[in-house]
């Protein structure tokens, strides 16, 4: 699946087939209406410049079938290329390398994590998602979702890779955790399961996107029995960082999403369509390795 931009593309936002099909048929009624009045018996007289316009008329209405012919031929040809096409964000916007387009159009990302993400997906018709990104995301959920349900559910996708792709795994999960959890504990437990996927999925590349920050004053506004503070992202983070460190593994990086992005919350805990349009940025320029 080709990674496609639509939103800033003029073309795209004037000729998508809704629109060409409505200027179709008014161009339509138009033609025919017009050939009606000019073939009418009221106006059939030997006037030289009415037949003058007449072939006029003739011409237009022939030249304008003509073009609305060849741009329904067009679309229907690249139908593919605008099928379930997505707003998208990516280094191409900035640098326009045709080894990063080939790069680009040849990778898919898996995204797992928790509300934070789920919110990204169910909101990503309204951002610059790459379509080339999928989601596996849940409101709410913690390890033991991630071990038993998530991590099932990405396998089950990296076992059936199309060869012709590149995959890439951007995992943000902790912050509800660290609503119960010791955050250094829970951080080494993620790491174990991040990375026996790693070793299993030598040709996948796993990226730990870092629990971003919390609004503290305004999260405990909205939810009264928070326990979650960024001095405990900051340690959680930590210790995802020193242990991808210690094992040196070719595919498994680290992300430093909490000290690269500006966040905005409305709740202290999610963000602001802003925000999560930096996080995906973020995603796509400064983290996966294409």
């Amino acid at each position: 699946m080709y990674l496609k931009f639509c939103d800033d593309d003029f073309w795209f936002k004037v000729f998508n087939t809704e629109i060409i099909n409505i200027i179709c048929l008014l161009s339509i009624i138009f033609c025919i209406v017009f050939c009606y009045i000019i073939q009418h018996k009221t106006f059939n007289s030997g006037n030289k410049l009415f037949n003058i316009i007449k072939k006029g008329a003739v011409f237009l209405i022939s030249l304008l079938f003509l073009f609305f012919i060849l741009m329904l031929l067009y679309f229907t040809l690249n139908a593919k290329n605008f099928e379930g096409c997505s707003c998208g964000v990516s280094k191409l916007t900035m640098i326009p390398n045709s080894n990063i387009l080939k790069n680009i159009t040849h990778n898919k990302v898996i995204i797992i994590g928790d509300s934070r993400m789920e919110y990204i997906e169910l909101s990503k018709d309204s951002l610059n998602v790459p379509i080339n990104f999928t989601f596996i995301a849940s409101n709410g959920k913690t390890f033991e979702w991630f071990n038993n349900v998530a991590k099932e559910q990405l396998v089950l996708k990296l076992n059936k890779r199309e060869p012709n792709y590149e995959y890439h795994v951007v995992i943000n999960m902790g912050v509800n955790d660290l609503n119960f959890k010791v955050a250094e504990s829970i951080a080494a437990e993620y790491f174990k399961a991040y990375q026996d996927l790693a070793l299993n999925y030598p040709n996948v590349k796993f990226y730990l996107l870092s629990v971003n920050p919390v609004i503290e004053n305004i999260i405990n506004i909205y939810f009264p029995y928070n326990q979650r503070t960024n001095a405990k992202i900051i340690a959680f983070n930590s210790k995802i960082v020193s242990l991808t460190k210690q094992t040196h593994l070719h595919n498994l990086k680290n992300c430093d999403s909490y000290n690269e992005v500006d966040f905005a919350s409305k709740d202290g805990l999610h963000y602001t369509r802003a925000t999560n349009q930096k996080i995906i940025d973020y995603i796509v320029n400064n983290c996966v390795d294409y």
